[in-house]
């Protein structure tokens, strides 16, 4: 049987990525996209799947909720236009 988290491709690095970058609101569109050839609008979508996708032992709950709140700030339509400018 295929994890959840198998469906998101890179899930274990992108986990490791956003919680190195979580001191600073996430990782740049840049480095996201060297990183993982993704725009940063698609990492982040994924990554608030992971967060709500992993079993409760996967991650504790802080860094949890902060990657949540950090997905949620630059999923917003006007931060990502304002970055990507």
């Amino acid at each position: 049987m295929t994890k959840l988290v198998d469906w998101v491709p890179d899930s274990q690095r992108m986990l490791v990525f956003a919680q190195r970058w979580v001191p600073f609101g996430g990782g740049s569109a840049d480095d996201i996209f060297t990183e993982f050839g993704v725009t940063e609008r698609v990492f982040f979508l994924r990554l608030r799947h992971l967060t709500r996708s992993l079993a409760p032992s996967a991650i504790d709950d802080v860094t949890r909720r902060s990657l949540e709140r950090i997905c949620s700030a630059r999923l917003d339509t006007g931060a990502v236009r304002a970055r990507t400018m």
